[in-house]
């Protein structure tokens, strides 16, 4: 059986190509350490979350994955508007290519929650989405 694709780098990919507001700020598994200096801004990181593994189990040559979808912005109601464009692009995306891994589809697992991140005092909106993903 083949190495599993790894959604994060095609979810991040497909983000930061669609999300205008995040600036090309997109990483994952976290935010780099030289990017914290700059904080709180927009940004956005996608990282593996809890759950899935619905598919994929026997001989199917594909992986569905839950991911955590952290996004900053200069104030809650920034990083929530920025979540917002992200569940657009996810919810509106068809059958496609992302850094050379098939997405089948992008489920939203919950709406946007926002807070201020009591360890940085940055505020942040996460979303948790799962994803089908194949390697082409």
């Amino acid at each position: 059986m083949p190495i599993p694709p790894d959604p994060r780098t095609a979810i991040a990919a497909l983000l930061k190509a669609k999300v205008e507001q995040a600036e090309g700020r997109v990483f994952r598994p976290e935010l780099p350490k030289e990017e914290r200096a700059f904080m709180p801004r927009a940004a956005i990181v996608v990282f593996a979350g809890g759950g899935g593994g619905m598919f994929g189990r026997d001989r199917l040559e594909v992986w569905d994955s839950v991911l955590d979808i952290a996004v900053y912005g200069s104030t809650r109601e920034e990083a929530e508007n920025i979540a917002d464009e992200a569940l657009y692009a996810m919810r509106n995306m068809g059958r496609e290519l992302w850094a050379e891994i098939l997405v089948h589809w992008i489920r939203i697992a919950g709406g946007v929650k926002s807070a201020i991140d009591p360890e940085t005092n940055w505020p942040f909106a996460i979303l948790t989405v799962q994803a089908m993903t194949q390697s082409p």
